[in-house]
């Protein structure tokens, strides 16, 4: 089973690497045409929004106890799946 260091640094990590991504699809958004840029802007939002989500799941278990960590992870586990099939079908759309 994964420690919770191991966990907590791999998902912060993919945050790492997704708020890069955003980065560069808000670049991309802000270059597009008018119609496009207020689509691309709202898939955006709703990223950024899942993102803080994960976030504060993941803040909550740097914190937690090693007994508690387990039943926090299943929290975490779902907003990561979330912003995951959110960010493929961003890019599926905005690409």
């Amino acid at each position: 089973m994964e420690s919770k260091d191991d966990y907590i640094k791999r998902l912060r990590d993919q945050l790492e690497d997704w708020n890069a991504q955003i980065a560069e699809l808000r670049d991309k958004a802000d270059r597009a045409r008018d119609e496009a840029q207020m689509e691309y802007h709202q898939e955006l939002d709703e990223l950024e929004g899942k993102r803080n989500v994960l976030r504060a799941h993941l803040d909550d278990l740097g914190s937690a106890s090693e007994e508690a960590w387990t039943d926090k992870k299943h929290g975490a586990d779902n907003a990561w799946m979330e912003l995951d099939a959110a960010f493929n079908r961003a890019l599926m759309r905005l690409n």
